[in-house]
């Protein structure tokens, strides 16, 4: 899936990893890096390439992760596309009403605060409602973390609980929010909420997740 960033001065594409890139996502520190790794909510440790070639072994093998490489490149022009991140949905659930968790990151510093993971967040959300038929994608987000925290809200993830003490992050106990964003379509909004009033936030989030599918959908190319 090829579509521009938001702020329209990049292209950025999603697609499978290649295990001769896989050492990308280590290279200069890449996800070993703790400033890239302090917000995962994971055990400190050192990855090695053997590490990155074992997650994507699991992502091929797994029925329940989708999962993607974000590219990069600076114009249309015939320039190589330059692997900065991974984009996830995991913990796929096939039951009645699908639900699957959402994961986004950026190991590539250089391309912080430029919009990418908010236009992922948006053309994940279309591939999740046109083409997956999930009705909730589930996502967390450690408190410190505002930069993913109004990302993830502008596509219309609401917070619905939070996890006290989830994380230590450079010495300091942090909480971590849970969010949800329902599928805006008819037919998955009436299945999720059934006969019970809905939260006046998730009507608001409703329109930002429908307008994020729309946006993707004028902006994509496969």
């Amino acid at each position: 899936m090829t579509f521009p960033s938001i702020r329209g001065d990049l292209q950025i594409r999603l697609d499978a990893i290649p295990v001769e890139l896989a050492g990308e996502i280590i290279a200069d520190g890449g996800i070993k890096s703790l400033e890239v790794n302090r917000y995962l909510g994971r055990t400190p440790s050192s990855y090695v390439l053997q590490d990155e070639l074992d997650w994507l072994e699991k992502v091929r093998t797994q029925s329940d992760i989708c999962a993607w490489g974000i590219y990069v490149r600076e114009s249309t022009s015939e320039e190589e596309w330059k692997l900065i991140g991974t984009y996830s949905l995991n913990q796929l659930d096939g039951a009645l009403y699908k639900t699957a968790v959402s994961g986004c990151i950026l190991f590539n510093k250089d391309y912080w605060n430029k919009g990418i993971a908010s236009s992922c967040h948006r053309m994940r959300t279309m591939y999740a409602v046109d083409y997956g038929a999930y009705v909730c994608v589930r996502s967390m987000v450690l408190a410190p973390n505002s930069n993913s925290d109004k990302a993830i809200r502008s596509v219309g993830y609401v917070p619905v609980s939070t996890v006290r003490n989830h994380s230590m992050v450079e010495g300091q106990l942090v909480h971590a929010t849970n969010y949800e964003q329902i599928n805006p379509a008819k037919w998955a909004w009436e299945c999720w909420w059934g006969d019970d009033k809905v939260p006046k936030e998730f009507l608001a989030a409703r329109s930002k997740t429908q307008a994020a599918i729309d946006w993707a959908r004028n902006n994509i190319a496969f």
